[in-house]
């Protein structure tokens, strides 16, 4: 597994999900539950991947 693209997929979603609350597609509540598993992925994923170092 690539965890350079997985780091980086997990910034874009994590991105996406600051402009859905941003533009009233979500609220803070749905946006915290969803953000969780991806800031969890996102630190996981750029420790293992070589930009940690």
């Amino acid at each position: 597994m690539n965890h350079n693209y997985l780091s980086v997929a997990s910034a874009a979603v994590a991105l996406l999900i600051g402009c859905a609350v941003e533009g009233g597609g979500l609220t803070v509540g749905q946006a915290f539950i969803a953000l969780v598993p991806i800031v969890v992925l996102l630190i996981w994923s750029f420790a293992q991947s070589d930009l940690y170092e």
